[in-house]
């Protein structure tokens, strides 16, 4: 009877697998910051399994999201989305973090990643990465000079935001971002369209001050759209650490799509 148990024992360890291990990926180049009138980027190229993997890191004005990009040479049949698992430093993200996986113009595979609540003060000082994007792999990301990396960054985005008019400190007062959607009130094309406006909000919840910095092409549209908001936008006004509302900037990029459907009637 103490054999038999012995034998069982024996046989169950013997058949648990490990866990398997993240895929490995180091850095091949130099990072590189790339300065525009509406974003920083940092990228960096890396390799891991004998494949390659383009990094990229896009941060855009006042928003706290920031996107994370995986391009691989890998095919993928379909776009698909889910939920991803994030560790920096070992430690797993608290915020939710949404991926996307579609395919690049290269004819590849791009791994997109949206963190809501980018920190830019914990960019500076993590060292590792771990993505793993359900049903799309698993990937450990050595960035132990990241934090020279954010450094550049951070200067990228303060001088960003000084050419939009805005002190870097007036964004570190800020509790809470406005709430709301600018065109709720506005009417828009219908049709899908592209449009990226930087507006203030006064502490009333009124726009103040509007510029269009990417038009849609739409010229009527275009020429109205930022005295339209400053009629009718009624928003959530931001407010400091002690609750009190206060005038803050805000940076929108609005993706407009329009979903036709087609239905069919019985004969």
């Amino acid at each position: 009877m103490r054999v038999s148990l012995i034998v069982a024992i024996a046989i169950v360890l013997g058949g648990a697998k490990p866990a398997p291990e993240p895929a490995s990926l180091q850095p091949t180049t130099a990072w590189k910051v790339d300065y525009s009138s509406t974003s920083c980027i940092l990228t960096r190229q890396f390799t891991g399994g004998g494949q390659g993997y383009d990094f990229e890191l896009t941060l855009t004005p006042i928003e706290k999201r920031a996107w994370l990009r995986i391009g691989s040479a890998e095919k993928v049949r379909k776009f698909d989305s889910g939920d991803a698992v994030v560790e920096v430093d070992g430690v797993k993200l608290a915020e939710p973090t949404h991926f996307n996986m579609f395919e690049n113009t290269k004819g590849g595979a791009t791994r997109e990643f949206l963190f809501l609540q980018f920190r830019r003060d914990v960019g500076s000082t993590g060292k590792s990465l771990r993505l793993i994007p359900a049903r799309h792999g698993d990937f450990r990301l050595d960035l132990s000079d990241f934090p020279d990396a954010m450094r550049a960054m951070n200067s990228c985005m303060d001088d960003l935001h000084r050419s939009l008019g805005v002190d870097p400190a007036t964004l570190q007062a800020i509790a809470t971002e406005p709430g709301g959607w600018a065109l709720d009130n506005v009417d828009v094309p219908r049709r899908a369209f592209d449009l990226t406006l930087f507006y203030w909000v006064a502490s009333t919840g009124r726009v103040d001050d509007c510029r269009v910095l990417r038009p849609t092409g739409i010229a009527e549209f275009d020429a109205r759209v930022c005295e339209d908001v400053k009629k009718k936008a009624q928003l959530k006004p931001a407010r400091n650490a002690a609750g009190t509302a206060i005038r803050a900037p805000v940076y929108e990029h609005i993706p407009m799509r329009i979903e036709t459907r087609i239905s069919t009637s019985p004969l």
